[in-house]
């Protein structure tokens, strides 16, 4: 809950680039600033030295509706201490491209517990305060498709 109230206070930002068989997460709020791109259907391992975790993750597009995207993710304790966990991230755009819906569902395969979080992102229009937020990130994309990127989340 204080994430989703500090993201609603300070602005959280995702910008979702589409190129080929390759998507990119440029992502920005009040707990994470990261880029990450994956190979659609392509597998991708990480591994967490401070977390002592391994994590899988495999993002694709469904064909049923091609105007979003699932991510699956395993994070898998490589030594005690550490409950195993599976992700499931979905997103898909609605209205147009004015807003699109995230849900996650997240599964304690230690304890067998579940949760679900569900977010509707709405786009708002990029002013010059988002691009000095943004840094160098938007400066990558063209003016004109950029704005069309741009999404934050409607509280």
């Amino acid at each position: 809950m204080y994430q989703v109230r500090a993201e609603a206070r300070h602005g959280a930002f995702n910008v979702i680039h589409l190129e080929g068989d390759t998507i990119t997460i440029h992502k920005r709020t009040c707990a994470n600033n990261f880029t990450e791109s994956f190979k659609l259907g392509e597998e991708k391992v990480k591994h967490d030295g401070i977390l002592r975790t391994r994590i899988s993750e495999v993002v694709s597009m469904p064909s049923s509706r091609p105007t979003g995207y699932v991510r699956s993710a395993r994070s898998t304790a490589v030594s005690g201490g550490r409950d195993d966990v599976h992700m499931l991230e979905s997103r898909h755009i609605m209205e147009g491209g004015l807003s699109h819906t995230q849900e996650i569902r997240l599964h304690n395969l230690t304890t067998g517990e579940h949760c679900v979080t569900n977010r509707v992102w709405t786009r708002v229009p990029m002013t010059d305060e988002h691009q000095a937020m943004m840094g160098l990130l938007l400066l990558a994309e063209e003016p004109s498709s950029s704005s069309a990127r741009i999404l934050r989340q409607n509280t």
